[in-house]
């Protein structure tokens, strides 16, 4: 469920992608 909302996140902001990879 997160990797979903972190590709959609992606595009609109990557700097949050990032911060939930680092978690």
């Amino acid at each position: 469920m997160i990797r979903a909302v972190l590709v959609m996140n992606t595009q609109g902001k990557p700097r949050v992608a990032k911060f939930y990879e680092f978690q």
